[in-house]
């Protein structure tokens, strides 16, 4: 429905020339760029859940920065999801789920770039009784 409103209002416009039609036109092209990006934090936020959820599981970092990744990814997504119900707090909505979200994400990269890189070489022992180095 929304792309043939703006279709019509663009033709509109085009021919008549009013200056109403082209501010209406701007503030339809504005919603759905609003909308598009919240169902882009959304699916971040589900993929970002599901990554911090097996990273919590796996144990392969500390569970607490696991579960501050997790939780700040539910808040993420939660406010992203309320954010296509009401656009007008957007900015309320950034305030609280930007800092969450960018605390897990740089204490999760920290974590992973200073200590979870294997620096020793790893040995494997088959059955065959050879030893090979990784």
């Amino acid at each position: 429905m929304r792309l043939r409103e703006a279709a019509s209002l663009y033709r509109r416009a085009k021919h008549g020339g009013r200056i109403k039609q082209c501010g209406t036109l701007a503030d339809l092209i504005r919603s759905i760029a609003s909308t598009t990006e919240n169902i882009g934090g959304i699916a971040f936020g589900i993929g970002s859940s599901l990554f911090y959820y097996l990273f919590f599981k796996a144990r392969y970092i500390p569970r607490v920065i696991s579960a501050l990744g997790l939780v700040a990814s539910v808040i993420w997504t939660t406010l992203y999801f309320v954010g296509l119900i009401f656009p007008e707090h957007r900015t309320v909505f950034e305030y609280i789920c930007f800092p969450p979200m960018a605390l897990a994400e740089v204490v999760t990269g920290f974590y992973l770039v200073l200590f979870a890189v294997a620096t020793k070489p790893m040995t494997v022992t088959s059955s065959a009784s050879s030893t090979v180095r990784l």
